[in-house]
């Protein structure tokens, strides 16, 4: 993972939030030439553990996505 946030740094890539792209396809904002949009599946503690801090680490922003029925029958515990 860490590799691939690298080559995405050295590439001249942006990570925007859904929340943009959501905009920009109301034709509401512009994005850099070289956006993308970071997601992890599931929500697991891992994501927190091992990709947050590298994602930290070069700026980007990720978006998780949550399965909310396993909310309270395998809590995460973080």
């Amino acid at each position: 993972f860490s590799n691939q946030m690298t080559y995405l740094k050295q590439a001249g890539y942006d990570t925007i939030s859904l929340y943009q792209l959501e905009a920009y396809l109301k034709n509401q904002i512009n994005l850099p030439g070289k956006a993308i949009v970071l997601t992890f599946d599931d929500g697991l503690k891992s994501v927190y553990r091992y990709a947050y801090p590298v994602l930290k680490d070069y700026g980007f922003r990720a978006t998780a996505f949550i399965i909310s029925s396993r909310i309270k029958r395998h809590p995460q515990k973080w």
